[in-house]
């Protein structure tokens, strides 16, 4: 679909400019944070960086990772991993490549990696996983202007709203609701300046995976829900 928004300045106190905000956060935090809490519900945190040391070779050779990744793992100074070391390309490759002993992740009806979007019928985790994985490539790839129509706001919403249902019922979570409160939310103009400095210091692209990057640059919250900033 393509926008019917012209100026490529609009201001993010515009509705289209405070429509490109609600997706970044909803791609950048809550998520991440789907994909943490899918993670996590096999590998405990604390074992995550036994778990990568371990698989760094397979992560590197068949899932692309670099050693900027391995860094957000293994943590200088030790602590265990949280959900905001991590970024949707990071916990993609640790999805797909880390072996899960319990719990293993119905794979794609298609394959891992496909550059089309699964089947409305294909319905495996593993599916839903690569739905977010594109979503996100889309989106953050072509966002060449950083406003968005509420059609394509819509549009994105409505389809990542069926995927984060499935994953409620998966990990008896409440990100749908979650999920409410981003899309009901009035956005301070410092809140929507703030997230697309996130936005342009974020979004570089990764030559390693083929994917974008989201290379943090600056301090965030710990807190597990830090998109949730009013």
């Amino acid at each position: 679909m393509e926008s019917t928004i012209s100026s490529k300045y609009a201001s993010t106190s515009t509705p289209e400019g405070r429509n490109f905000v609600k997706i970044t956060r909803l791609f950048v935090d809550l998520l991440r944070d789907v994909l943490w809490e899918t993670l996590t519900k096999r590998i405990l945190p604390e074992d995550l960086p036994d778990k990568v040391r371990i698989n760094k070779q397979k992560l590197e050779e068949h899932g692309g990772m670099r050693e900027n990744h391995f860094r957000r793992i293994h943590r200088p100074g030790g602590g265990v991993v949280s959900n905001v070391d991590c970024d949707i390309t990071l916990l993609y490759i640790l999805l797909r490549h880390l072996p899960m002993e319990q719990k293993k992740i119905q794979p794609p009806y298609k394959g891992w990696g496909c550059e089309t979007y699964p089947d409305k019928k294909h319905l495996h985790e593993g599916d839903d996983i690569e739905r977010i994985r594109l979503g996100r490539n889309k989106f953050f790839g072509h966002a060449g202007q950083t406003i968005l129509s509420k059609d394509e706001l819509d549009q994105i919403w409505a389809d990542m709203l069926a995927v984060v249902k499935r994953f409620d019922i998966r990990l008896k979570t409440t990100f749908e609701s979650e999920m409410e409160v981003i899309l009901k939310d009035k956005i301070s103009s410092d809140l929507a300046e703030d997230y697309m400095k996130d936005f342009e210091n974020q979004n570089q692209y990764d030559s390693c995976t083929g994917e974008i990057a989201m290379e943090a640059k600056r301090d965030v919250p710990k807190s597990r829900h830090w998109w949730k900033r009013a």
